[in-house]
Formats: C-alpha cells, sequence, structure tokens
C-alpha cells in the first residue's frame, strides 16, 4: 500500500501539470517557497525558498521580465493590492513575457489557492502559454486577414455586375453578384458545362453584329491563349436590354491556382457617356484655348498651331496644296483707346474684325495682337483671292470716305513652292506688302492708294483715272486671248487684266509699281533683259517694246510669254502711257492637241482643286484595247480619227457633273462630282 502522502504528491504532480512553476507563500510572514514541475516526469523539484515574497519576486522579475511588461507585472505584484485580491478571490491572472534564450515568451500567473479563513498561506502557479497566444495570434491574424480579403474582394467584386467562377476542367460554374444593400457577395447561380451553354446565352442577349466576335473569343481554348502571357484578358461588346444595345465589358483571368478562370461582367454604358463628355469637354477647353475672348475668333495660339502644321507639310514635300496669307491691321486704334477709352476701342476691334470675317468668309481668321488679324486663304476664298482683297479695299475706301466704319490696312501675299521654303516667308511678305497698304490709308484725302475700278481715290487725278480706264477697255477689245496692261507713267499706277492677276497670284488688279512687281515674276535667266528693255521705257529712249521671257505662275511652273507694248505721248511728246499685252504660250497646256479634250495635266489639276474644296469625286479610268492593231492595219491617221470620235462620243454622253480627259495614248478618264453613279 502507499502512503497517504505519497499519494497526495502524485495526486498534486499531476494536477499541476500545466505549470512551469508554483509559489506556497505565507501571507503574514512572506516567506515563500519555489516549486518548479518537471514536464517529462511530471514531478515536482523544490527550487529554493525565501524570507520575502513579494521583494523578491520584484527583484528577480526586473532581470527576466521582458522590458515592455515589466510595469504590468510590477503593478500587479504590490502586496496590498495582491493581499486584497487574493483574500476577495477577484485577483486577475497576470500575463507577460519572461526572456528565455534572448526571446520574449508569454508566461501567465494565476491563483491556484487562496487564503482561507483558518490558514494564513495562498499558492500561485505559472504556466508557459507562448504557444498558446502565438496561435491565438495567427488566428486572429488569419481572420484579419480573412476580413481584408473579404473586403477587397467585395470591393473588387463591387465593379462587377456579374462575376463568374469557372472550372477550368469540367466547365462548372458559380455564378455571384454583388449586393449593393448588405455590402456583400452572393451567389445567384450555378451550372454545368459553362462553354457549352455559352452560344445559347449568346445569340439570346448580344447585339447581332457582336456575337459572331465573342463566340470566337469566349471558348476555352481561346482563354488558355490569351492568358499565357498576361494577367487579364479584356473584350469589350454590346448586349440587348429592353431592346437597345449597352456597351459591357467582361475580364477574365485565372484564378490563384491557375485550376478555375474567373470573369467579371460589368456594364460601361455610363463608363463610356462620362468619357464623352469629358472629351467633349476637353474638345470645348481646347477650342476655347484657342478662341480670342474678345472677338470669338481664333486666337495668336491656334495661329500657331496652323503655322507649325502648315510648316511641317512644307517639310515633308506636301507643297502641292496652294494658299495664301492677308495680314490686316487697324487703323487708328491707339487713337481711339486714348480719346474715346477701352471699350470703345474694343467695339472698334469688334467691328474690324466682322469686316474681315465677312470678307473672307469661308476662310479662317485669327487675331494675333491687339489690332492685327491673319486670315489664312484656302479653297474658295483662295480662288476668288484677288476679288476678295479688292473688296475689302473699297470697303475700307468707302468707310473713308463716309467716316464712318473702321479702316483697316492689307497686305496679302501667295504661296510660292519655288522660292518659299518656310511659312514665315509668306506671311513677311504680307505684312510687308500691309504695311505699304498702311502708309497709303495714312496719307488720306491728298495721296490715297488706288483699291478698285470703281474708287474715286487713287494717287493720281480723277481724269487721268479714267483715262486710263478707258485706254484699258479700248485695249481689251482687241486683246484676243492676251492679257492686257495699262500703265501711268507719271504715276507709275497701272490696271492689269483680272486674269493675269489670278494665273500669275499679282496683289491686284490696280497696282502701284508694277513694273518691278511683275519683274519679280520673271525667271532670273531672263530677268537681265526684261529689266533692260522696261528702263529703256520708262527712261523715254524706247517707243515700245517686243520680247519674249518665262514668267512664273501661281503655282510655281514657269510659262512662255510674249510680251509687246507702245507707248502712248501727249501733246508736249512728253511718255503718258505705256499699253500692251501679254500673250500666255502655256495657257493651252492643260488641252489635248487632237482631241480638245483636257489633258493629264488638267486631270491632275482638277483632282487638286476638288480635293481643296473638299469636294467628294468619283474616277473612272478607261483604256482602248488592241489599238496598236489598228495603227498597224489602217495606219496612224485613222487611229487618231478613232481616238477623236472615241473623245467626241465621251464628251457628249457624261453629264454636266461629269469631265472627260484624255492621259496618253489610248487611256481616257472620267471625273464625276455627282453622288450617284448612272
Amino acid at each position: 500500500m502507499f502512503s497517504n502522502d505519497k499519494i497526495f504528491n502524485k495526486i498534486a504532480e499531476a494536477l499541476l501539470v500545466d505549470y512551469s512553476s508554483v509559489y506556497y507563500v505565507n501571507a503574514l510572514t512572506n516567506e515563500y517557497q519555489w516549486y518548479s514541475v518537471d514536464p517529462e516526469f511530471h514531478s515536482l523539484h523544490i527550487e529554493h525558498g525565501g524570507e520575502d515574497f513579494f521583494k523578491n519576486i520584484v527583484r528577480d522579475a526586473d532581470k527576466v521580465v521582458y522590458e515592455e511588461d515589466k510595469p504590468i507585472f510590477m503593478d500587479g505584484f504590490k502586496k496590498e493590492k495582491l493581499l486584497a485580491d487574493i483574500k476577495k478571490g477577484t485577483m486577475q491572472s497576470i500575463e507577460y513575457r519572461l526572456m528565455i534564450d534572448g526571446k520574449p515568451v508569454y508566461h501567465t500567473l494565476r491563483l491556484i489557492r487562496g487564503i482561507e479563513d483558518d490558514e494564513d498561506y495562498f499558492i500561485l502557479g505559472v504556466i508557459n502559454i507562448d504557444e498558446r497566444v502565438r496561435d491565438r495570434e495567427r488566428l486572429r491574424q488569419a481572420e484579419h486577414e480573412r476580413a481584408i480579403y473579404t473586403r477587397i474582394s467585395e470591393s473588387l467584386a463591387a465593379y462587377y455586375d456579374v462575376l463568374l467562377y469557372i472550372d477550368s476542367d469540367s466547365g462548372n460554374f458559380s455564378e455571384f453578384s454583388f449586393d449593393k444593400k448588405t455590402g456583400t457577395i452572393c451567389v445567384t447561380n450555378e451550372g454545368n458545362n459553362f462553354f457549352s451553354s455559352l452560344t445559347v446565352m449568346i445569340n439570346n442577349n448580344f447585339y447581332r453584329f457582336d456575337k459572331k466576335n465573342v463566340l470566337r473569343a469566349l471558348t476555352k481554348e481561346k482563354l488558355i491563349e490569351e492568358l499565357s502571357d498576361k494577367k487579364q484578358y479584356t473584350l469589350e461588346y454590346r448586349i440587348v436590354s429592353n431592346g437597345e444595345p449597352i456597351h459591357t465589358r467582361l475580364t477574365a483571368m485565372w484564378s490563384s491556382d491557375r485550376s478555375h478562370f474567373i470573369i467579371g461582367i460589368e456594364n460601361i454604358e455610363e463608363q463610356l457617356k462620362k468619357e464623352r463628355e469629358h472629351l467633349k469637354a476637353l474638345k470645348i477647353a481646347n477650342e476655347m484655348a484657342r478662341r480670342d475672348e474678345l472677338t470669338g475668333i481664333k486666337n495668336k495660339n491656334a495661329f500657331y498651331e496652323l503655322e507649325k502644321t502648315v510648316q511641317s507639310n512644307l517639310d515633308n514635300g506636301l507643297d502641292y496644296l496652294p494658299f495664301a496669307i492677308v495680314v490686316c491691321d487697324i487703323n487708328n486704334l491707339k487713337l481711339i483707346n486714348d480719346t474715346l477709352g477701352h471699350k470703345a476701342g474694343d467695339e472698334y476691334i469688334k467691328s474690324s474684325c466682322k469686316l474681315v470675317c465677312n470678307i473672307f468668309a469661308h476662310s479662317p481668321v485669327f487675331r494675333v495682337g491687339g489690332d492685327e488679324f491673319v486670315v489664312f486663304l484656302r479653297s474658295s476664298d483662295y480662288e476668288n483671292r484677288s476679288t476678295l482683297i479688292e473688296d475689302l479695299h473699297n470697303q475700307v475706301v468707302e468707310n473713308m470716305k463716309k467716316k464712318e466704319g473702321p479702316i483697316v490696312a492689307s497686305g496679302m501675299a501667295v504661296y510660292d513652292p519655288r522660292n518659299d521654303k518656310l511659312f514665315t516667308d509668306v506671311f513677311e511678305r504680307a505684312d510687308t506688302m500691309m504695311y505699304e497698304n498702311k502708309k497709303w490709308l495714312k496719307k488720306g484725302a491728298l495721296e490715297k492708294h488706288m483699291h478698285g475700278p470703281d474708287s474715286l481715290d487713287a494717287p493720281l487725278p480723277l481724269e487721268r483715272k479714267k483715262k486710263l480706264d478707258a485706254l484699258f477697255e479700248a485695249f481689251s477689245v482687241v486683246a484676243d486671248g492676251t492679257y492686257v496692261y495699262i500703265c501711268d507713267m507719271k504715276y507709275d499706277y497701272s490696271r492689269w487684266s483680272k486674269s493675269a492677276v489670278k494665273c500669275f497670284g499679282l496683289p491686284s488688279e490696280y497696282m502701284l509699281g508694277a513694273g518691278g512687281i511683275w519683274e519679280k515674276h520673271i525667271h532670273p535667266e531672263d530677268a537681265e533683259v526684261y529689266h533692260s528693255g522696261i528702263s529703256a521705257v520708262f527712261s523715254g529712249n524706247a517707243l515700245g517694246h517686243d520680247m519674249q521671257y518665262r514668267a512664273r505662275k501661281l503655282n510655281g511652273d514657269y510659262v512662255l510669254c510674249t510680251c509687246r507694248g507702245v507707248v502712248i505721248r501727249d501733246p508736249n511728246e512728253i511718255p503718258e502711257f505705256f499699253c500692251g499685252s501679254i500673250r500666255n504660250h502655256g495657257i493651252q497646256g492643260h488641252i489635248d492637241p487632237l482631241t480638245g479634250l483636257r489633258n493629264q495635266y488638267g486631270f491632275f489639276e482638277d483632282i487638286e482643286a476638288n480635293m481643296v474644296k473638299n469636294t467628294e469625286m468619283r474616277i473612272c479610268m478607261i483604256g482602248i484595247g488592241k489599238f496598236s492593231e489598228i495603227n498597224e492595219v489602217y495606219g496612224y491617221h485613222f487611229g487618231n480619227i478613232v481616238l477623236q470620235k472615241f473623245g467626241r462620243y465621251m464628251f457628249e454622253n457624261i453629264s454636266s457633273s461629269e469631265s472627260i480627259y484624255r492621259l496618253d495614248g489610248t487611256k481616257f478618264a472620267v471625273i464625276s462630282t455627282s453622288l450617284t453613279v448612272a
């Protein structure tokens, strides 16, 4: 039989198996005994004791308790508080960390037996709870991470109207949707063979023009291929809802284990609407940034962009599209501002702008300075540039006579592809001519510049102006197929045929110093001969001239011209008028001499004109087969008759909106500007 003491020891050891240390403390004397528990043999060992439990426990704690936990530990071992709590049975366990092998290890100290009425001792036990605490921390961390993952998943799911989780092997799937009220993901449908049932779903719900593309893009093989080298695969299409197509975006990705496809489907109709509104707002903002606040026309920023674009075209060889620049400057703006105030000045600027815009109604107008405007002439305004600039001049002169309305000086220059390498070359010439015009306008009634055929203002007396016009009309009657020019030699003031102005890009029908202006158009190799001849006429050493030279047209090409002129003298034998005509030998250069049709040069010229006007056109190419056999059997003369008759037949059978051309040999072409094809 076992002794009672031994039995009690074994029971105690079994009960204390979870404790690493046990303290037996006398509450009256503070004496204590410390026992340690052997975890392998479940036995108690007496370690040591002492005379003052509270003093020694605090001393030892300062050495082994983790620094951050010392305040809690020390507070818990204040004798008066601890004994009071033990007697009341309200002592709380003290959790702290001991430094063991340099690492903090969680422990807890709890009351095993309190002080009874007839006893004066209590028992405290220390349990190593490190593993338990760390498990608890890991569990809490895992739960925290799961909560975060759930919130992330729900946040991501909120972007999609539908989420699909598809087994890549079996095709089994679950369909989820986001409940906006609860903020959670809900399973709304489950099924089998997702890819097999996809065809029926697409045919029933997708927009008809998107069905084929979606069927090709949403196969299992296609998803695997697309996701082999990218994280996501995106597809946009339209589904039909209440009879209306709704833009939708599908985003596919692998699950983390690459065993399932995750597909998110979202309605992007509102997003696209906002993007369109944003782009519209940007367009309006960009347009506003290019608009002059006072006048509403394009500003200096827009002009610089135009200059950059045109220069880029010139640098890249796109110099086949003609253009001209008109520079305008408001007269007396500073005077108006100083005398009438800036409000009146602003109104004057707006009325000047309106005048320029009304004249050049089909061209962009830019305000590039306080009193300066620039017009970029293209299309119909470019073709009618001489008439338009003359209209502007005439209106300004009319305003001067009536002493009401804006006075705007202007100058025009035409792009010359042979000599102009920079956009600024054209601008500077126009600017120079504007300042010349400004000088004439400022001279006012004393010596005004001639601006048009009906103006009474000219740098010569009215009677001489009438005589100049009469001579011009007389010469024009007999000048068949030539350009007429009449120059008042006393005032060096001339009138030229409008057709010459248009062909060669001259400033206007009426010109001061026309000889110098025309000399700039003469070919460099012919310039010396021309200059000598004109000098002889104006110095009085020649009665006239008859010469040939090459002159540069508006498009930069040179044509051969024959110029004949005669000097008309007054009764005192003083040279008064220099009158003559210029024959352009290249004026028929666009006509095929055999058929009378426009040739390949005319063909390309008309295509270019239609492009400038943004006119829609259709081109039909026609060829006569085996024509060489006709020439061989019947001779070239007969072949030419065939070409003439064919050209005549085509000419008589095309509509008024069509033009026929002989290009080369037996090749013909038709350009149609009709919207329908017969």
